[in-house]
Order: structure tokens, then sequence, then C-alpha cells
């Protein structure tokens, strides 16, 4: 029959092996590199959950968010609660839908693999970089079921539901001057639009930087005659990441968006 000493002999190698197990995942725990992982971790569920940093890529959204700066998009905006929609005057952030808004002018679309891997961590995971998916930011003028127009007889601004909209942060509007350059007038202004009904599901949105935003209306803006109801290019409530919320880069900007 085998001692007790030497059962306990023949388990010391089983307790060592586990002491090293144990001690070898305390070590990684407390490795830079598993440090690392679970920060991307966090990060990366911070920003598909809760809020997502952009790069503003152009200057349509001037001079209320300037080329270049950082903002953080509140993705709970819209996502948690009943009703909880994208209003009127929200700035909000989107994916382009390719058949609906063309890519940029002169732009190639890169499907190399390792790019796209490199979006997906530093853009879509981080929020360092751009993402796999193109994001537009523009403010919402309109949403389903509302009627708008442009422009009112007076002032020359957008109307929804008959209502002369107050704009304080339009920025380089098309001209238009009433009776002598505007929707009636032989000399016809660019700023006018034709009057629509916002279809279910849809939002028109535009850029505060008028003369140079490729919005939503775009296409319907003619110096020349009045164009279809077909020129609208419309955002679908889907495709809403969330609501641009706060600036965060540089720090003379740094301050909630309106």
């Amino acid at each position: 029959m085998m001692s007790q000493n030497s059962s306990e002999l023949m388990g010391m190698p089983v307790q060592r092996a586990n002491e090293g197990q144990h001690d070898a995942k305390r070590g990684f725990l407390k490795s830079p590199l598993f440090h690392l992982l679970a920060a991307i971790l966090v990060v990366a569920l911070f920003q598909g959950f809760v809020a997502k940093l952009f790069v503003v890529p152009t200057g349509s959204m001037q001079p209320t968010i300037e080329i270049g700066e950082r903002i953080v998009v509140d993705k709970t905006a819209y996502r948690y609660g009943a009703g909880k929609t994208p209003q009127p005057s929200d700035i909000v952030v989107f994916k382009k839908d390719v058949e609906t808004w063309e890519s940029s002018k002169g732009e190639v679309q890169d499907k190399s693999t390792v790019k796209y891997a490199i979006k997906f961590v530093l853009g879509d995971l981080l929020g360092i970089g751009p993402t796999t998916n193109e994001l537009l930011v523009k403010r919402v003028i309109a949403v389903e079921g509302q009627v708008v127009r442009c422009c009112s007889s007076d002032s020359g601004a957008m109307v929804v539901d008959g209502v002369p909209l107050d704009e304080p942060y339009v920025f380089k509007d098309p001209t238009t001057v009433a009776n002598k350059f505007d929707c009636g007038s032989d000399s016809y202004s660019s700023r006018c639009l034709p009057t629509v009904t916002v279809p279910e599901g849809k939002l028109l949105v535009l850029g505060d930087h008028r003369a140079i935003s490729d919005d939503g209306a775009t296409e319907c803006r003619s110096d020349k005659e009045q164009q279809s109801v077909d020129c609208y290019r419309w955002v679908d409530r889907k495709d809403v990441v969330g609501k641009a919320s706060f600036k965060i880069w540089p720090l003379s900007s740094w301050g909630p968006i309106h």
C-alpha cells in the first residue's frame, strides 16, 4: 500500500502545475497587453451603444461645426424609449445611402482588405479615424408628414407646415430679393425649392452652410426654373447613427452643439 508521504509527493507536481497556470493568468491580467485589449473593448462597447466620436470632414455645417472638429454623437438620443425620433433643428450624423447620395466628386472607393481593417479598428471601434461606413452630418429641417417649401415671399425663409423658419445658424444662403430675385420673378433664385411632403420614415436634412452643402435639396437648386419634387434626397430614419451633441476638439471649440 502506498504510504501517505508517497501520495503527497505524487500530488506535488500537479499542485505546482496548477499554481503555475494561476501565476500565468495573474501575470497576463497584469500585463500591458491585457490592459490594452480591455481598454479597446471598453471603448468599442461605449462607441457601439452610447456615444461615438466623429471627425467633421467638410464645411457644410459651418459656422456651427468647422472642418476637422471632433464631435460626440449621442447614440442613445433616438434609440431608447417610445417616440424618440429626430426632430426639426436636430443635428444628426447618418450613414450615407450610396443609392441616394452619390460618392463625393472624384472619390475612389477603396476595397482593400487591409485598409478596411484599419478603418474598422481606428474608425468604427476607436473613433480616431475614418469609418467603414461613410458618415454625414446635417441639420434636420423636416420630418415625415411635414410640408416643406422655399421660400417665403417676404423674408426668403424656409417654410414648414406654413410657418417660416427662424434659422439664425444659416451661413451664406443663396441670394433672394423679394419681387426682384425670388421664386416668382423672371430672375429665379436658386434658394427656391418645390413644395413637398416628407415621406414616411424619412427626413429632410440640409447643411447650415447652404451655399456649398451637398444635402437633401442640392439637386433641387436651380437658377433657371423650379425642379420637380423628385429632386429631393431623403435620409431614412434607420440610417441615423445619433445626435451631434458636443464638440471636444479643438479645445477652443469645446461645448454643446446647437
